[in-house]
């Protein structure tokens, strides 16, 4: 994966059929029960990392769920939009077999 000057990542084309995603979410809500995605990793069917991104937030955060999300407010700092990273990720998984977990 490569780095920008703020800390974005370049996606890395992937090798192989198959590509792996990770979200961490943050509460958002009164409630704190609902999820938006504040960060999203892809990996190719070797663990290489082809993307490692945090997403600015689209809703006021209330909960960010460190212990579990690793999350900090200080990360969603200058984070790129949703609709950015989505684009981003899109690219990787077209054509691909996608791995995930209760995403």
């Amino acid at each position: 994966v490569k780095r920008t000057e703020n800390g974005a990542t370049t996606p890395t084309k992937a090798q192989g059929a198959c590509v792996a995603i990770d979200c961490e979410m943050v509460g958002v809500g009164r409630a704190k029960a609902r999820s938006i995605l504040a960060r999203v990793a892809v990996v190719d069917e070797k663990g290489a990392t082809l993307l490692d991104e945090f997403v600015r937030p689209t809703e006021r955060i209330t909960d960010f769920r460190t212990k579990w999300s690793g999350i900090r407010p200080k990360d969603l700092v200058g984070a790129p939009a949703f609709s950015e990273v989505r684009a981003r990720v899109a690219a990787l998984v077209r054509g691909k077999i996608l791995i995930g977990h209760a995403v």
